[in-house]
């Protein structure tokens, strides 16, 4: 009897197109004037969708799977997938992951739709969306930023559905044109740590941004600190000091601090990368005895040693230091033709202890040291002793 896949129990079926159709936990980083290509009809598909169409069968096995982990990278991909899932129902439940590429009224759409999300992923943007235009032209609409004054319309729609959630990790990221300068990543921060106060059982904090010292980021540190069950909490390395992390810190049960430097891929999932413990930051941590345990917990470490020469194996073979004069003796001896008119070692050592000053004849035809440098015998007609101080 030969195996096919509809005799394989759907448990186990459901497992195996589980790992084709499960989106990564993070955003493909791409250039924000970039576009995802059009699908051309008829052309095969070759995205994490194939196993859907191949027949009633995956496609009812498998789109629990495909909606567990819902990416958002523009409004529009919100509104689709809304449209989706109201259109089946069934599926709602499913859904306990979103990654939101920005704040957009959409995407909070979605989320209030969701009952079960435990995992949100946002990314601040600057309050510049691209849109679609009315039906009668395909040029896409700028939403400009908005001004200090300005209220984001949809950092505002966004933040008040969060609050009613659940979740359980949450991670914080920013796009490459947002700065924390801007009045929208600062009105998303400043809603973040009020909402974080209403998520009573968040275990995870991810902070995928450089926190400045500011007063929304302050407040969020401050939230983070009466999670009840916050556990972990990681952040990228700042690069000054500032009391967030040390903030963040003081939540009852947090057991480790992760700390990490940026990665090259920009706003991806960064790996738990090791950093210098001798920096800046951590040096400063280690003031503080519980932020500075917690970060010896969670965080990998690179530790600089001293780097020494072995001379264990080189005392047996320097030479004493009578030894040493002797040679020098001889050498001496050699180039200038005799060595007795060299001074002896106790001669040299008895100099400037109130013994007789020692002059020294050097042999015929030996070079000497005079004003402007070396000089032979045919350029010094007459030749007088010369002091130690010369000499030597």
């Amino acid at each position: 009897m030969s195996l096919t896949l509809t005799s394989i129990p759907e448990e186990l079926l459901a497992r195996i197109l589980a790992l084709a159709v499960t989106a990564q936990p993070t955003l493909t980083p791409r250039p924000a004037w970039s576009t995802p290509p059009n699908h051309t009809p008829g052309a095969p598909v070759r995205t994490r969708l194939a196993p859907l169409l191949v027949n009633r069968a995956f496609l009812r096995i498998a789109s629990p799977a495909f909606y567990r982990t819902v990416l958002l990278r523009t409004p529009q991909h919100a509104s689709d997938a809304a449209r989706a899932l109201q259109a089946h129902p069934e599926l709602l439940p499913a859904v306990r992951a979103i990654i939101t590429g920005g704040v957009w009224t959409e995407a909070g759409a979605l989320l209030s739709l969701c009952p079960r999300v435990d995992t949100l992923d946002i990314c601040l943007d600057a309050g510049v969306v691209l849109r679609t235009g009315p039906a009668n032209t395909s040029a896409p609409q700028r939403a400009e930023q908005t001004s200090e004054d300005d209220e984001d319309e949809d950092a505002k729609a966004f933040c008040d559905v969060i609050e009613g959630l659940d979740l359980r990790s949450v991670i914080i990221r920013k796009a490459s044109s947002a700065y924390l300068t801007h009045a929208k990543p600062k009105y998303v921060l400043s809603r973040l740590a009020r909402a974080v106060l209403c998520w009573k059982n968040l275990e995870r904090a991810d902070l995928c941004l450089k926190l400045s010292g500011d007063a929304p980021s302050r407040a969020l540190g401050d939230a983070l600190a009466h999670a009840p069950r916050l556990h972990t909490l990681r952040a990228q390395l700042p690069a000054l000091w500032n009391d967030v992390v040390l903030r963040a810190s003081d939540a009852p049960a947090l057991e480790r601090v992760v700390l990490y430097t940026a990665p090259a891929g920009g706003h991806l999932a960064p790996a738990d990368g090791a950093v210098l413990a001798t920096g800046m930051y951590i040096s400063e941590a280690r003031k503080h005895a519980r932020l500075g345990a917690l970060i010896k917990a969670g965080t990998s470490m690179i530790r600089t040693r001293a780097h020494t020469l072995d001379m264990s194996g080189m005392a047996t073979s320097l030479p004493s230091l009578d030894a040493f004069a002797a040679s020098v003796a001889s050498s001496s001896s050699r180039s200038l033709g005799s060595s007795s008119s060299l001074p002896s070692l106790e001669e040299l050592s008895g100099l400037g202890k109130g013994r007789p000053t020692l002059s020294l004849t050097p042999p015929a035809g030996a070079p000497v040291w005079g004003e402007h440098g070396l000089r032979s015998p045919a350029t010094e007609p007459s030749m007088s002793p010369i002091a130690e101080d010369a000499w030597l």
